[in-house]
């Protein structure tokens, strides 16, 4: 999924949904993401730089400490990416994402009833 242009957040819920991995290589000091956020409560697996407020917004996924304005930054990223990729998490570590960044972020928003509906189906497959 590339942002070039607003979108409906439905349509930016489904393309998440359908992503096994959201790449954030942040270059800049975040004071929150709500991209990362809405990612994580979609089930999309995050790689990226855990720079200013992205080490406590991003509540699980892949911390790549790199600068990816370099050469051996963008080789790391690429290595995580891919291998996050090739070795996706569990379905069940990726809802238990989701439902943690929903509830830690926002939870009375419409992202956090989308985890709440993700927590029952979890809870219907286990039992």
């Amino acid at each position: 999924v590339v942002g070039r242009d607003r979108m409906p957040l439905a349509a930016v819920r489904e393309l998440l949904r359908s992503s096994g991995v959201f790449a954030y290589p942040c270059t800049f000091a975040e004071t929150s993401c709500r991209a990362a956020i809405r990612a994580q409560v979609c089930g999309a697996w995050p790689v990226y730089r855990p720079l200013a407020a992205l080490a406590e917004t991003v509540r699980g996924g892949v911390a790549v400490d790199a600068d990816p304005k370099t050469a051996e930054g963008q080789d790391r990223f690429v290595a995580a990416i891919v291998d996050a990729m090739l070795r996706p998490p569990s379905e069940g570590d990726r809802r238990a994402l989701a439902i943690d960044a929903a509830a830690y972020h926002d939870p009375w928003s419409e992202w956090a009833r989308l985890a709440g509906v993700q927590k029952r189906e979890c809870a219907e497959v286990t039992r």
